[in-house]
């Protein structure tokens, strides 16, 4: 019985899955936020945008200025947003700040403590124009992967400076990762943030005794690790060199931070579930389920990748890839979508207005004698 309902739930889901193509990415006006761009010349390249339904979508999720789910008591999830402050940091490039970021803004980042979008600005004025922006942080660097590491360390060295007495983990995830805060917070909860730690989706590559943790997946960084990584690496001269090896033909952020952090002492935590099934995911939803997972993640992952059914831990936490279609999707499955009998917080009989109808409509249009 319990198979066939997995199987079922299963069915259901790609089903759905399957219409996200009505959603794909691209169109305009940003977030809340005061932000201004430079007005582009002809010879720029046209800023992408969301499709008109898309966007008409992403407008009312920004004007909802409640998050809060009808019939579901949230007060544990916000009691520990109250606890454990995370702030998020979101890598995005001036190309998807009206498409990716405009719905992360929109979905997953609103749940934050506190979050940044992480853009570069070649134009000194156009990045100090920005300054009086909360929620953005303009960094010197060219848009190239190369340069990713200096983005994020100089965002890392940002939130240092500026920060540091204001959240307990620091998150850094892209602007096509969807994120789960509730369960981050939760298995967050079973650590504390004044010791140095560090975790995500584990690769046990290149780093002995360590590893690394997979950029798009996110990780998290407690407060103590973000003090040694910038105390102990990021500002001693020659402390964490980028590597060049022929077993790394590019510059990798991910793995670059988290050699840093190991130089600078912060240890790998734990994140699966006492199933040993992973809360972190490279890959988008739709991959795990459909079993269609790379090949080299089952040589670099420290745990093996799951797929089917029992791909993914109940309390996942985050998804690498995700479209933006297919992220509003699940995050209206998740948060405007209930099940009755698995987690309604409010008597179900007020769910619904019953009894007979008969404020009815006169139809348009009437067959006589029926």
């Amino acid at each position: 019985m319990m198979r066939n309902k997995r199987k079922c739930v299963c069915a259901l889901f790609l089903l759905v899955i399957t219409t996200v193509t009505i959603f794909s990415i691209t169109r305009s006006d940003l977030y809340q936020s005061t932000l201004e761009f430079p007005v582009a010349t002809n010879k720029e390249r046209i800023v992408p945008t969301l499709p008109p339904p898309v966007d008409k979508y992403v407008d009312q999720l920004l004007r909802q200025n409640n998050s809060k789910t009808d019939f579901v008591d949230d007060s544990p999830a916000e009691d520990l947003k109250r606890k454990i402050r995370v702030l998020c940091l979101i890598l995005t490039t001036k190309q998807n700040l009206l498409t990716r970021a405009r719905v992360v803004n929109a979905t997953w980042a609103k749940r934050c403590s506190m979050y940044f979008f992480v853009i570069s600005f070649q134009n000194n004025r156009t990045a100090s124009s920005q300054n009086n922006i909360t929620d953005i942080i303009a960094t010197p660097f060219k848009e190239t992967r190369e340069m990713l590491v200096y983005k994020v360390q100089y965002a890392l060295m940002y939130v240092y400076n500026n920060f540091i007495d204001q959240f307990d983990w620091v998150l850094k995830a892209d602007d096509d990762t969807y994120i789960i805060m509730e369960n981050l917070r939760y298995l967050l909860s079973q650590y504390s943030s004044s010791e140095p730690g560090y975790l995500g989706y584990h690769f046990n590559m290149y780093l002995q005794n360590s590893g690394y943790m997979s950029g798009g997946a996110g990780y998290v960084i407690s407060n103590r690790g973000v003090r040694r990584l910038a105390e102990f690496g990021l500002t001693v001269d020659g402390a964490c060199p980028i590597t060049k090896s022929y077993l790394i033909p590019e510059v990798s952020e991910d793995f670059e931070i988290g050699k840093c952090l190991k130089i600078a002492g912060v240890p790998v935590l734990g994140s699966v579930d006492s199933l040993n099934r992973e809360t972190f995911h490279p890959y988008p939803i739709s991959q795990y389920l459909l079993e269609s997972l790379p090949e080299y993640l089952y040589e670099w992952s420290n745990n093996k990748p799951e797929t089917g059914v029992d791909c993914c831990s109940a309390f996942s936490i985050s998804f690498h890839y995700m479209k933006p279609g297919l992220m509003l999707l699940v995050d209206h499955l998740l948060y405007r979508t209930l099940v009755h009998g698995r987690g309604a917080g409010k008597d179900p009989r007020n769910a619904f207005k019953t009894g007979e109808v008969k404020d009815m409509k006169t139809p348009k249009i009437i067959i006589n004698g029926v």
